[in-house]
């Protein structure tokens, strides 16, 4: 698969225009509560109740800032017709989509599901509710439930607020720091196939952040998505056990250098034995749920191959 690297300068580029303005205005409202933050939500119990979010964050960025960060994000994505257009693609995601938020148990937001036109194997979520499914990542799924499973997770992104709560949680750095921080990790993020070099270039320009704390609050952010995620799933009638099949396919492959260019997801996402044992567990303690996929599954993938 040819290299991602040249096929996202142009969504690179709007956004850094987008998201390093999101970025400084919500690191100036929050840096001087900061310090009053506590970080750590309680742990999601078997109901898959959502953690309390009362924070900073959530105090300085409005609902409707978000949301015109995130339409103003999707707007340029379709000029520059990253998003797919076929009416019949996007109803169905849409539709799987809300089928998911409907029980995200949170009523804040308002959510927009897209496929990008993009081989590569990644997903991401963005502030007001927008969620981005690349074409190979859909094409990757074996079945609905796969697709629900990714689309679950980015869902628990927005849900819990996780790019506001990144900014408030380095605290320590300095604002202009830490806004520069978090645009350089989005920027990977949407990259489809952001390599490590591009992301260590990112963190470099932080003067001075640890890479290692970046990475591993990454992903105490990607197993919070993950237990909010599995319940989200389940309670909309997908089987839960498809997150962990998914992410052991993209472990099983992740060792194979030809085809590791494109698993972007593995990068913003990464998975580990812990974190697919972890998944299973829980859904061994929710049951097995026997989906059966829809007709419109199978066409969106002949129209999307």
């Amino acid at each position: 698969m040819p290299n991602s690297s040249s096929r996202t300068h142009p969504l690179l580029a709007l956004c850094a225009a987008t998201w390093l303005g999101f970025a400084l205005s919500l690191a100036y409202a929050t840096g001087a509560d900061a310090d009053a933050v506590t970080a750590a939500p309680r742990a999601v119990g078997t109901e898959g109740q959502l953690p309390n979010l009362g924070s900073a964050a959530d105090a300085a960025i409005s609902l409707d800032q978000e949301y015109q960060y995130g339409l103003m994000f999707t707007r340029r994505m379709r000029q520059k017709g990253m998003i797919i257009g076929d009416p019949e693609v996007s109803a169905y995601i849409q539709e799987i989509g809300h089928e998911l938020s409907s029980y995200a148990q949170e009523g804040r937001h308002k959510f927009s599901y897209f496929v990008i036109r993009d081989p590569s194997i990644n997903s991401f979520a963005v502030p007001g509710g927008f969620i981005f499914v690349n074409s190979g990542l859909f094409l990757a799924t074996r079945n609905e439930s796969e697709l629900a499973a990714v689309l679950a997770h980015e869902t628990a992104h927005v849900t819990q607020n996780h790019i506001a709560r990144r900014i408030v949680n380095q605290s320590h750095a300095s604002l202009i720091s830490t806004a520069a921080m978090l645009a350089g990790v989005l920027l990977g993020a949407t990259a489809g196939g952001g390599s490590p070099s591009a992301m260590e270039g990112a963190v470099a320009a932080t003067q001075g952040l640890a890479m290692q704390h970046q990475l591993n609050y990454s992903r105490s952010q990607e197993a919070e998505a993950d237990r909010i995620g599995i319940y989200t799933m389940a309670s909309a009638g997908f089987d839960p056990l498809a997150m962990a099949d998914f992410f052991q396919k993209l472990e099983n492959n992740s060792g194979n250098p030809a085809i590791m260019d494109a698993y972007g997801f593995l990068m913003d996402h990464p998975v580990t034995a812990d974190r697919i044992a972890e998944a299973r567990n829980r859904a061994a303690q929710i049951g097995r749920i026997h989906h059966v996929d829809s007709i419109s599954y199978g066409l969106m993938r002949e129209r999307l191959r």
